[in-house]
């Protein structure tokens, strides 16, 4: 099957943009990789990354695209917040 830019240009919006479709069920397979480089390409990243925080996009899927854009990015490990303990007050 032939892959159609008009085609990959409307997933690519359906799924990163709007959250209409998602690549499983809504995205023939042919067109999964066509979909993450035009997205890749075209989009900023924060447009990426809030389509992932909307859940329109997996996480592998976020990575995948994201690493067309730089090979050498990975996925920010989230931030670990240190509890704060209360101090034991003096004893006398």
């Amino acid at each position: 099957m032939a892959i159609l830019s008009f085609m990959t240009t409307s997933y690519a919006q359906n799924v990163y943009i709007y959250g209409a479709r998602k690549f499983d069920g809504g995205v023939p397979v042919e067109y999964h990789a066509s979909v993450k480089e035009h997205a890749a390409t075209k989009y900023y990243d924060w447009q990426i990354k809030e389509a992932y925080d909307k859940a329109y996009i997996t996480e592998d899927e976020y990575v995948e695209t994201m690493k067309i854009k730089n090979p050498d990015w990975e996925l920010p490990k989230p931030k670990v917040e240190t509890p704060i303990v209360p101090e034991e007050a003096p004893t006398e």
